[in-house]
């Protein structure tokens, strides 16, 4: 049975707000007629870098996964799709912007079949996912990094289930 997953809005509606909120201001000073060429670099570079972050902040809002026990769909603008049978590479990464480590989000990367997949943990379902991934990589023998296997114990899985993996 296959499973769809989608990056709801509620999940990504602050980048939103943060990317268009970032490109307004920057263009702003323009539109009041601001001409210092200084400032007019630095605030074009950075309306730039939100119009990239918008993009991919809508890039991820179109984007659908599809999940079957053979394999996982991405698919954007184009599909990538890896049969697990095929799995050969498995990283989960934890990514904060606070020093003690909270509030911060989750990456999965997988790769086989000559594509890479990355997959951000607001998805709806990023742990279903993870878990039938750690499957995969078990039964293709993949060893995990410390790293890895760290992160995916946090799903509460037992050290056991992770180890059996690597």
């Amino acid at each position: 049975m296959a499973a769809e997953h989608e990056y709801s809005f509620s999940t990504i509606g602050g980048d939103y707000t943060r990317a268009v909120g970032g490109f307004v201001v920057c263009l702003l000073p323009f539109l009041m007629g601001l001409r210092n060429s200084g400032a007019f670099v630095l605030l074009a570079a950075l309306a730039a870098l939100f119009a990239i972050f918008l993009i991919r902040t809508i890039l991820r809002h179109v984007t659908v996964i599809t999940v079957t026990d053979e394999w996982i769909r991405v698919k954007v603008i184009y599909e990538k799709f890896i049969p697990w049978d095929r799995l050969t590479e498995l990283t989960l990464s934890y990514f904060t912007t606070w020093r003690g480590g909270g509030k911060g989000w989750m990456q999965l990367r997988l790769r086989g079949a000559g594509k890479t997949v990355r997959i951000e943990s607001s998805l709806a379902g990023f742990e279903d996912i993870a878990l039938r991934a750690k499957e995969a990589a078990y039964v293709n023998h993949l060893v995990l990094s410390p790293t890895t296997v760290s992160n995916l114990k946090t799903f509460g899985f037992s050290s056991q289930e992770v180890e059996m993996s690597t």
